[in-house]
């Protein structure tokens, strides 16, 4: 894998809408990725500009364009502020999630180094960017009912896609952090509070501290004690569908929803129990809990 070739990054774009336009063009003139049209290649050019501009901004300049598209804090930063933007209108938020995702898919497919877990979370960008912003027409129904035995049917298909599961279902993660920290367990889990910490969500913002269970703890580390394959997110998904779970997402939002109903039988108040549970979520906001509560 290369890098983008220029010294500065207006010759590394310039370079990077050469090598899609290359991609998007077979002998009979019809698209196979979607860039095809100059159109599109425009907007692809856009898009690397806004990613540019904000390095730019950040004053993150000496290395190449596809080195800083590589590194997923960086790239959950920008997304966060010219992606998933509240200023946006869902159609504009959909399009440019799905936009920057294939932008990314399309240099790797061409021989530029994009780092796959980075591409990952480009396509789950674009996913929750259908999910989350399209408050009009958003689907409910989305709570997870039997969710134990749904996860006991997982671990008899794929242990290590049911040890994500639980960890979405137990401690409310999206599928790229729950992943993230499986993945990477040892970096995330302090044995002394028996929590898990420093697990970056959107935005770059770090999630408070989370009480993991001893045997979740237990399957985690299996896992990698026996060198357990840890699935893609794609796979994980379609393991998920195999056992009644239309989405990852629907686990954090029974996640949600059991919280919010316990936190009310104890007594809390609505908005006590909605602050509460946006916390755990890494929510920022309680309108956008709200909203996941709506969907269970």
């Amino acid at each position: 894998m290369a890098n983008l070739r220029g010294s500065s990054f207006d010759k590394q774009i310039k370079d990077a809408v050469h090598r899609i336009a290359k991609l998007g063009t077979s002998r009979h003139n019809k698209s196979v990725n979607g860039f095809v049209s100059i159109n599109r290649l425009n907007q692809a050019k856009t898009m690397l500009n806004k990613f540019a501009n904000y390095l730019r901004n950040e004053g993150i300049t000496s290395g190449k364009l596809n080195e800083y598209l590589s590194n997923q804090a960086i790239v959950r930063n920008f997304a966060e502020t010219h992606i998933l933007n509240e200023n946006y209108a869902p159609s504009t938020v959909q399009e440019y999630a799905s936009l920057f995702a294939k932008t990314l898919e399309n240099l790797a497919e061409n021989n530029v180094s994009i780092h796959k877990e980075v591409i990952e979370y480009a396509k789950e960008l674009y996913n929750e960017a259908k999910q989350n912003f399209n408050a009009d027409s958003y689907d409910t129904g989305r709570y997870v009912s039997e969710l134990n035995n749904k996860l006991d049917a997982l671990y008899e298909k794929n242990f290590a896609s049911a040890v994500i599961a639980e960890v979405q279902a137990s401690l409310g993660f999206r599928i790229s952090e729950a992943h993230e920290l499986v993945k990477n367990f040892q970096d995330y889990y302090n044995p002394q509070t028996n929590t898990v910490e420093h697990i970056i969500g959107k935005g770059n913002h770090e999630y408070q501290p989370k009480e993991i269970s001893y045997d979740l703890v237990q399957k985690i580390e299996a896992l990698h004690q026996n060198h357990a394959h840890i699935p893609s997110q794609n796979a994980y998904r379609e393991d998920l569908k195999d056992i009644g779970i239309p989405k990852s997402h629907d686990l954090r939002i029974t996640y949600a929803k059991n919280l919010y109903d316990h936190l009310k039988d104890r007594g809390y108040t609505e908005r006590e129990a909605l602050k509460e549970v946006s916390k755990e979520l890494n929510h920022h906001r309680i309108e956008v809990t709200r909203y996941y509560l709506a969907r269970a």
